[in-house]
């Protein structure tokens, strides 16, 4: 059903029933699908439905930095050592009925010029398949995220991030440190 939603109830992705809130409207923009309706994946379940049938909670995992270690831009086909202990993190979550989801930029065909998704998602698993301790593709518990943005998930695990207490006030120190992990 990937794709099929209910123009009846405000283009809410019937997969999910809306939980992620509403979906693009299909286009006629004289572009190369003028005259055809368009949408957008639901970005919370991806059309799929994974999230309704999912016993455990859904993380999304960067790749660069956390599963596979980064020392700065080398090229897509370049992927640093694993991260010691990320298959077995990976192992454990799927145990738990968790659907892991992979992410990472090298899976933008804006920053990877020359590429079409499909491509740099093969590129990716490259990785997986290399390494034998991590899971086998999974649709229910272990896949690359290869659709625009962060998937919506329970809990993120990424290099890069700030945590933040959820609705808490923003005090100067931590203005402070914002800044400092910016500036290097």
């Amino acid at each position: 059903m990937n794709g099929d939603y209910d123009e009846d109830i405000h283009n809410v992705c019937v997969e999910c029933e809306g939980k992620g809130g509403y979906i693009a409207s299909p286009t006629a923009d004289g572009g190369p699908n003028d005259g055809k309706d368009v949408w957008e994946e639901c970005q919370y379940c991806n059309g799929r439905g994974y999230n309704g049938k999912l016993k455990g909670k859904i993380v999304a995992i960067d790749f660069d930095g956390v599963i596979a270690s980064y020392d700065g831009w080398k090229g897509i086909d370049e992927h640093g050592n694993d991260c010691l202990g990320a298959d077995i993190l990976i192992h454990e979550l799927i145990d738990k009925e968790a659907m892991v989801w992979i992410f990472s930029t090298r899976l933008n065909p804006q920053v990877n010029k020359g590429y079409k998704v499909p491509e740099l998602r093969g590129k990716l698993w490259s990785f997986f398949r290399r390494n034998k301790n991590y899971p086998k593709y999974d649709p229910d518990h272990f896949d690359i995220w290869d659709f625009r943005g962060k998937p919506i998930a329970d809990l993120y695990i990424d290099d890069r991030a700030y945590h933040h207490q959820t609705n808490a006030t923003w005090y100067p120190d931590e203005i402070e440190e914002v800044m400092k992990r910016l500036e290097g």
